[in-house]
Parts: structure tokens; sequence; C-alpha cells
């Protein structure tokens, strides 16, 4: 994945939300995710977050980071 290649150790990307996708298929889209960046040496874990809205939704994104090497 280009993410592993581009970020410096230290670095941290954030994806947000999967359009088209929700519930339990995002989240199923997501943990598959996870489990290919970890198996590329990257930290990955959803969090939510807020956006300023008159009806806010839930909203979440993945977070990305690259461990800096020991």
């Amino acid at each position: 994945m280009e993410v592993a290649r581009v970020l410096k150790p230290g670095g941290e990307a954030r994806l947000g939300e999967i359009l088209g996708m929700k519930g339990e298929a995002k989240l199923k889209a997501w943990q598959e995710l996870i489990v290919t960046l970890e198996s590329l040496g990257l930290e990955a874990r959803i969090e939510p977050f807020k956006i300023r809205e008159t009806n806010p939704q839930p909203r979440s994104r993945l977070v990305i980071k690259k461990p800096i090497p020991q």
C-alpha cells in the first residue's frame, strides 16, 4: 500500500468515512484494512470525530501511524 511507503517514521495519516458504506459493512471493510496495514508494520485504529453541522451524524475515521524504529 502506498501509505506504507510515503509515511515517514512517526508520521500519521487520517482517512475519512468510507462513502457508500454503513454499519457492519463499513466496520468489516475497515477491520480488513487494519489487518493489511498492520501486516505492513503500521499501526491503525478507528476513532470517532466531530464535525460542526446542523444535524451531526456519528462519524469515524481511520488513523494510520508509522512507528519510529527502535
